[in-house]
């Protein structure tokens, strides 16, 4: 899969999925512009420096409307087009209906897991029309499993994985394509940084996960990272709307993971 000269605009790519797709596609040869919220993204692009130099990184709030725009134009400024857009960048949030500040929670959810994609969508349209480029968003199982107290979450991916399909349809007369994956549990730290469990148990967390899925193991984020350069790919230049699940067969079983 070939992207060398191609502009690749990447959101969360700080750490988990978001770092290793953005080393996947920089050993293609693809041009970068990653951010994240946090400056551990300045070393990630260190790590895809050794093998392209054409990147940029910044530190970027997904729920600034005035940061998403800066940043497009940014990466438009310095490398002339974008090819590629993933939104990858979301946050756990926990909550259940019936919470006193159930609302607040919610809308900062929304914010991170839905608008900040469907807002880098709309601003990346103009320049991937161009380039008849795609886009692929990273949704969730839990966009299709219902999990007691998480609520925010689980309707922030499922809005996700509806927008693909819908947005696909808007631009598919333009030749942009967007597709999305959803994956089940993948051992990154998201669960920890947000306060779900204690760093020192993430392994454990993970091990005793992995037993109960049918094929009895949780997913790196590397190969989550080869499913969305595949869907980015001219390989998969007939596939539009679709939504591809990486999750140890949880969906297949029906499994509800909970705390």
């Amino acid at each position: 899969m070939g992207f060398a000269n191609k502009v690749v605009l990447l959101s969360g790519a700080g750490s988990g999925i978001g770092e290793a797709t953005a080393i996947a596609f920089a050993k293609t040869s693809a041009i970068l512009s990653i951010f994240d919220k946090n400056e551990t993204v300045h070393a990630v692009g260190e790590t895809c420096k050794k093998y392209n130099n054409k990147i940029i990184t910044s530190t970027t709030d997904v729920t600034s409307d005035e940061d998403l725009k800066g940043l497009v134009e940014k990466t438009v400024e310095e490398f002339g087009r974008i090819d590629v857009l993933v939104n990858c960048a979301g946050s756990y949030y926990s909550g259940k209906i019936t919470d006193e500040h159930f609302m607040d929670t919610n809308e900062r959810c929304m914010k991170v897991n839905f608008r900040s994609a469907v807002l880098l969508t709309h601003l990346t349209v103009p320049h991937l029309i161009k380039t008849k480029g795609n886009i692929v968003n990273v949704t969730s199982v839990s966009s299709k499993l219902i999990t007691p107290g998480w609520l925010p979450y689980d309707v922030s991916k499922a809005a996700l994985s509806r927008f693909t399909a819908c947005a696909a349809l808007d631009l598919a007369a333009d030749h942009v394509r967007i597709n999305a994956v959803q994956p089940g549990g993948t051992q990154t730290n998201l669960l920890v940084n947000s306060g779900y469990f204690k760093a020192d148990d993430n392994h454990k967390v993970w091990k005793n996960f992995a037993k109960k899925t049918p094929l009895g193991r949780i997913i790196h984020p590397e190969e989550v990272a080869d499913l969305i350069l595949y869907l980015a790919s001219e390989k998969a230049r007939s596939i539009t709307g679709e939504e591809f699940a990486i999750d140890a067969g949880l969906l297949a079983k029906g499994y509800v993971p909970q705390k």
